[in-house]
């Protein structure tokens, strides 16, 4: 797919909790796995919680389009359990220091995460499982080049993430090949989250 295909658009995403590693796992970050899991704001988590029945518009890999953004806030006001539940946008053709037309001035630039989002229930990072919580040292060792948000803040990073990646799969190291097609750098901007019990 070509990076001008990809689409972007919003996504309602619930963090994971760190309880439901198996094994369970430590951060490659200095905080601890709940810390970590709090504080990272990319793609990855349970896409539309709550089930897909009232979500808005049209889903395009799981994405649906700026214009909804109203729904996209009733749909949020609707959950039963807010908590840490995040409206992220996700710009797959993201051009670094270049802001999405038509974003609400309420979501700023996060940083780039590295994973797949082509659907609601096909989605990767490769910050959150691979550096974060993997297990394989090269990859966690890119924990010292993230943010606050625990994402890359600029595109360079994310490519030379790919491209240890590739190294190491090369040489047979265990790491993820799912999804429709290869990973990619994927902008991320958010609104402030939602973090009431």
């Amino acid at each position: 797919m070509d990076s001008d295909e990809r689409p972007s658009g919003l996504v309602v995403v619930r963090r994971y909790q760190p309880e439901g590693f198996r094994p369970p796992r430590t951060a490659s970050v200095p905080m601890s796995a709940h810390e970590a899991v709090r504080a990272y704001r990319g793609i990855d988590g349970d896409l539309w919680p709550e089930g897909l029945d009232g979500h808005p518009g049209t889903l395009s890999n799981g994405l649906v389009p700026l214009e909804s953004i109203d729904a996209v806030n009733a749909f949020i006001r609707a959950l039963r359990d807010r908590h840490g539940v995040d409206c992220v946008y996700a710009d797959m053709s993201g051009i670094e220091g270049e802001r999405p037309r038509g974003l609400p001035s309420s979501f700023s630039f996060r940083g780039w995460d590295f994973g797949y989002l082509e659907g609601e229930y096909c989605v990767f990072s490769s910050i959150l499982n691979e550096v974060l919580f993997g297990f394989i040292p090269e990859m966690r060792a890119f924990g010292t080049t993230l943010n606050a948000c625990l994402l890359f803040s600029n595109r360079r990073d994310a490519s030379t993430l790919d491209a240890a990646r590739r190294r190491l799969l090369a040489s047979g190291a265990d790491l993820e090949t799912g999804g429709m097609g290869a990973m990619w750098p994927i902008a991320i901007w958010a609104a402030e989250p939602i973090r009431e019990a």
